[in-house]
């Protein structure tokens, strides 16, 4: 997968426009960065990697950066 295709899957779960994602824009930033981003995040990850991440994980995430290297199988 592409960076722009995972950061194009990024703005779809978060469901913020592709253009507020950059690699360095702080999640806190993001008016879309709430509980409910981080639920989607969870299902975003096993529905499209394979991948259970928790979410005591994903609260350590601090940028777009840290979700985008984590998107892997």
């Amino acid at each position: 997968m592409t960076l722009e295709e995972k950061l194009s899957l990024l703005a779809e779960t978060i469901e913020t426009d592709l253009k507020n994602l950059t690699l360095s824009c702080s999640l806190d930033s993001l008016d879309e960065w709430d509980s409910l981003a981080l639920i989607s995040l969870i299902g975003m990850f096993s529905k499209s990697f394979g991948r259970n991440i928790p979410v005591e994980t994903l609260k350590e995430f601090k940028t777009i950066q840290d979700i985008v290297d984590e998107m892997h199988e």
